[in-house]
Protein backbone atom coordinates (compact mmCIF):
# COMPACT_ATOMS: atom_id res chain seq x y z
CA UNK A 1 0.00 0.00 0.00
CA UNK A 2 2.81 2.37 1.11
CA UNK A 3 4.43 1.65 -2.48
CA UNK A 4 1.67 2.55 -4.56
CA UNK A 5 1.42 5.85 -2.45
CA UNK A 6 5.24 6.00 -3.97
CA UNK A 7 4.15 5.38 -7.63
CA UNK A 8 1.55 7.80 -7.29
CA UNK A 9 4.01 10.28 -6.69
CA UNK A 10 6.17 9.33 -9.61
CA UNK A 11 3.10 8.97 -12.19
CA UNK A 12 2.48 12.34 -10.85
CA UNK A 13 6.01 13.80 -12.35
CA UNK A 14 6.14 11.71 -15.33
CA UNK A 15 6.53 14.78 -17.52
CA UNK A 16 9.24 15.68 -15.25
CA UNK A 17 10.89 12.74 -15.30
CA UNK A 18 12.99 13.41 -18.54
CA UNK A 19 13.97 16.95 -16.53
CA UNK A 20 15.19 15.28 -13.61
CA UNK A 21 17.14 12.85 -15.29
CA UNK A 22 18.80 15.56 -16.95
CA UNK A 23 19.98 17.62 -14.25
CA UNK A 24 21.27 14.64 -12.27
CA UNK A 25 23.74 14.39 -15.18
CA UNK A 26 23.92 18.30 -16.03
CA UNK A 27 24.63 19.56 -12.32
CA UNK A 28 27.73 17.51 -12.02
CA UNK A 29 29.46 18.23 -15.58
CA UNK A 30 27.83 21.84 -15.30
CA UNK A 31 30.45 22.16 -11.60
CA UNK A 32 33.16 20.27 -13.19
CA UNK A 33 33.44 23.03 -16.05
CA UNK A 34 33.22 25.70 -14.68
CA UNK A 35 34.26 25.20 -10.83
CA UNK A 36 36.42 22.17 -11.42
CA UNK A 37 37.92 22.91 -7.94
CA UNK A 38 34.75 22.36 -5.85
CA UNK A 39 33.65 18.37 -7.55
CA UNK A 40 32.76 15.73 -4.88
CA UNK A 41 31.10 16.48 -1.96
CA UNK A 42 29.99 20.01 -3.48
CA UNK A 43 29.02 18.83 -6.40
CA UNK A 44 26.94 15.66 -5.26
CA UNK A 45 25.18 18.77 -2.85
CA UNK A 46 24.16 20.89 -5.45
CA UNK A 47 22.89 17.41 -7.84
CA UNK A 48 21.13 16.24 -4.61
CA UNK A 49 19.35 19.60 -3.10
CA UNK A 50 18.55 20.79 -6.64
CA UNK A 51 16.62 17.36 -7.98
CA UNK A 52 15.13 16.93 -4.97
CA UNK A 53 13.61 19.82 -4.15
CA UNK A 54 12.62 20.48 -7.50
CA UNK A 55 10.86 17.33 -8.28
CA UNK A 56 9.03 17.55 -4.63
CA UNK A 57 8.22 20.88 -5.43
CA UNK A 58 6.98 19.55 -8.80
CA UNK A 59 4.95 16.83 -6.98
CA UNK A 60 4.00 19.60 -4.56
CA UNK A 61 2.18 21.90 -7.00
CA UNK A 62 0.56 19.23 -9.38
CA UNK A 63 -1.50 18.06 -6.29
CA UNK A 64 -2.17 21.49 -5.56
CA UNK A 65 -4.23 21.57 -8.38
CA UNK A 66 -6.61 18.72 -7.26
CA UNK A 67 -7.41 19.79 -3.66
CA UNK A 68 -9.50 16.97 -2.76
CA UNK A 69 -7.42 14.34 -4.21
CA UNK A 70 -5.68 13.76 -0.59
CA UNK A 71 -9.83 13.85 0.99
CA UNK A 72 -10.25 10.62 -1.72
CA UNK A 73 -7.13 8.91 -0.26
CA UNK A 74 -7.96 9.15 2.97
CA UNK A 75 -11.70 7.63 2.36
CA UNK A 76 -10.15 4.84 0.68
CA UNK A 77 -7.95 2.79 2.94
CA UNK A 78 -5.16 4.96 2.77
CA UNK A 79 -4.13 6.26 6.46
CA UNK A 80 -2.70 9.55 6.40
CA UNK A 81 0.36 8.42 8.64
CA UNK A 82 0.87 6.10 4.96
CA UNK A 83 0.94 9.50 2.95
CA UNK A 84 3.02 11.40 5.13
CA UNK A 85 5.37 8.27 4.79
CA UNK A 86 5.45 7.63 0.94
CA UNK A 87 6.74 11.44 0.45
CA UNK A 88 9.71 10.28 2.69
CA UNK A 89 10.24 7.09 1.07
CA UNK A 90 10.09 9.22 -2.57
CA UNK A 91 12.92 11.45 -1.24
CA UNK A 92 15.06 8.14 -0.31
CA UNK A 93 14.38 6.94 -4.07
CA UNK A 94 15.10 10.52 -5.65
CA UNK A 95 18.11 10.21 -3.34
CA UNK A 96 19.19 6.62 -4.22
CA UNK A 97 18.80 7.97 -8.58
CA UNK A 98 21.22 10.57 -7.64
CA UNK A 99 23.62 8.53 -5.82
CA UNK A 100 23.73 6.08 -8.72
CA UNK A 101 23.61 8.85 -11.61
CA UNK A 102 26.50 10.19 -10.01
CA UNK A 103 28.82 7.07 -9.31
CA UNK A 104 28.08 6.17 -12.84
CA UNK A 105 29.77 9.59 -13.89
CA UNK A 106 32.26 9.88 -11.35
CA UNK A 107 33.66 6.43 -13.13
CA UNK A 108 33.31 7.52 -17.08
CA UNK A 109 33.67 11.20 -16.82
CA UNK A 110 36.97 12.54 -16.18
CA UNK A 111 36.71 16.12 -13.44
CA UNK A 112 33.75 15.01 -11.77
CA UNK A 113 35.10 14.09 -8.91
CA UNK A 114 35.01 10.67 -6.70
CA UNK A 115 32.75 10.00 -3.64
CA UNK A 116 33.17 7.90 -0.92
CA UNK A 117 30.56 6.38 1.64
CA UNK A 118 31.19 8.99 4.25
CA UNK A 119 30.69 11.64 1.69
CA UNK A 120 27.19 9.78 0.56
CA UNK A 121 25.84 9.50 4.32
CA UNK A 122 26.87 13.57 4.80
CA UNK A 123 25.12 14.37 2.01
CA UNK A 124 21.97 12.09 2.72
CA UNK A 125 21.64 13.91 5.79
CA UNK A 126 22.24 17.39 4.46
CA UNK A 127 19.46 16.43 2.48
CA UNK A 128 17.29 15.01 4.90
CA UNK A 129 17.03 18.02 7.17
CA UNK A 130 15.98 20.21 4.06
CA UNK A 131 13.54 18.12 3.08
CA UNK A 132 12.64 17.22 6.79
CA UNK A 133 12.19 21.02 7.49
CA UNK A 134 10.30 21.45 3.75
CA UNK A 135 7.80 18.42 4.46
CA UNK A 136 6.64 19.88 7.85
CA UNK A 137 5.76 23.00 6.53
CA UNK A 138 3.95 21.69 3.11
CA UNK A 139 1.38 19.98 5.21
CA UNK A 140 1.19 22.49 7.93
CA UNK A 141 1.01 25.55 5.22
CA UNK A 142 0.82 24.27 1.67
CA UNK A 143 2.62 24.79 -1.42
CA UNK A 144 1.69 28.04 -1.88
CA UNK A 145 3.26 29.46 1.35
CA UNK A 146 6.32 26.82 1.54
CA UNK A 147 7.45 28.17 -1.71
CA UNK A 148 9.45 31.24 -0.80
CA UNK A 149 11.31 28.24 1.69
CA UNK A 150 11.84 26.24 -1.90
CA UNK A 151 13.22 29.36 -3.71
CA UNK A 152 15.60 30.19 -0.40
CA UNK A 153 17.31 26.52 -0.60
CA UNK A 154 17.61 27.27 -4.30
CA UNK A 155 19.38 30.17 -4.15
CA UNK A 156 21.44 29.37 -1.12
CA UNK A 157 23.04 26.13 -2.69
CA UNK A 158 23.52 27.63 -6.03
CA UNK A 159 25.35 30.89 -4.72
CA UNK A 160 26.11 30.17 -1.06
CA UNK A 161 27.76 27.17 -1.40
CA UNK A 162 30.92 28.39 -3.48
CA UNK A 163 31.19 31.39 -0.83
CA UNK A 164 31.10 29.14 1.94
CA UNK A 165 33.60 26.68 0.39
CA UNK A 166 36.18 29.42 -0.25
CA UNK A 167 35.98 31.07 3.10
CA UNK A 168 35.97 28.00 4.77
CA UNK A 169 39.00 26.28 3.01
CA UNK A 170 40.91 29.96 3.69
CA UNK A 171 40.38 29.08 7.17
CA UNK A 172 43.06 26.72 7.30
CA UNK A 173 41.98 24.40 9.90
CA UNK A 174 43.76 22.14 11.41
CA UNK A 175 41.42 18.17 11.39
CA UNK A 176 43.74 16.19 12.71
CA UNK A 177 41.99 14.85 15.49
CA UNK A 178 38.86 14.44 13.10
CA UNK A 179 41.33 12.12 11.08
CA UNK A 180 42.17 9.79 13.67
CA UNK A 181 38.19 8.80 14.04
CA UNK A 182 38.00 5.77 11.70
CA UNK A 183 35.44 6.51 9.17
CA UNK A 184 33.47 3.22 10.53
CA UNK A 185 32.61 5.85 13.66
CA UNK A 186 31.90 8.41 11.84
CA UNK A 187 29.78 7.03 9.46
CA UNK A 188 27.55 5.24 12.13
CA UNK A 189 27.60 8.94 13.65
CA UNK A 190 25.97 10.18 10.31
CA UNK A 191 23.60 6.94 9.90
CA UNK A 192 22.43 7.93 13.46
CA UNK A 193 22.12 11.73 12.38
CA UNK A 194 19.83 10.85 9.76
CA UNK A 195 17.83 8.27 11.30
CA UNK A 196 16.92 10.61 13.71
CA UNK A 197 16.08 13.81 11.80
CA UNK A 198 14.06 11.34 9.51
CA UNK A 199 12.33 10.19 12.53
CA UNK A 200 11.30 13.86 14.26
CA UNK A 201 10.14 14.66 10.79
CA UNK A 202 8.16 12.31 9.68
CA UNK A 203 6.39 12.50 13.58
CA UNK A 204 5.73 15.74 13.46
CA UNK A 205 4.55 16.17 9.93
CA UNK A 206 2.46 12.72 10.67
CA UNK A 207 0.67 14.74 13.56
CA UNK A 208 0.07 18.00 11.20
CA UNK A 209 -1.19 16.29 9.26
CA UNK A 210 -3.54 13.78 10.91
CA UNK A 211 -5.03 16.73 12.51
CA UNK A 212 -5.14 18.76 9.25
CA UNK A 213 -8.69 19.43 7.73
CA UNK A 214 -9.19 18.25 4.14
Amino acid sequence: MLMQLVRKDFLIVKKYVFFMMLLAVAVPLFVAWKQPEITGIISFVYTVVLTELIICQGVSQEESKFPKAAALLCSVPYKRSAIVKAKYVFFLLLYAYCWAVYTVMALLVPGVGAIDLTVVLSVLLVGMILYGIYLPLYFKYGVEKTRFFFMICIFAISFGMPIFYNYFTSLHIDFSMLASIPAAVINLILLILFAVTLGVSMTISIRIYSKKEL
